[in-house]
């Protein structure tokens, strides 16, 4: 996955191909977990959660809320966004 992120992205970071590893497998099994699940209303209630959490985890440090989640998959989330966000400059958290 690497080789192909190095082609697509010649001059990023290795750290940078880390992170975007990392996210893609998350998602990956993130999306199983969703595909899975027999309960619409569950598979919707998986949804909303992880917006909540991914959009406070990806926010600037003095705008983040604390957010609890009982759930592991989604909880796993918040090294990739730590890592992702501790390259992120300012104007990056505030692009559409």
């Amino acid at each position: 996955m690497i080789l192909t992120y190095n082609r697509w992205w010649p001059t990023a970071p290795t750290r940078s191909y880390k992170i975007m590893t990392d996210l893609v497998i998350w998602f990956g099994i993130w999306d199983d977990v969703i595909e899975k699940l027999i309960d619409p209303t569950a598979a919707e209630s998986l949804r909303v959660s992880t917006k909540d959490f991914i959009r406070n985890a990806l926010s600037p440090k003095q705008g983040r809320s604390t957010i609890a989640t009982a759930n592991p998959l989604i909880q796993s989330f918040q090294p990739i966004a730590d890592e992702a966000c501790a390259f992120y400059n300012e104007g990056m958290f505030h692009t559409p």
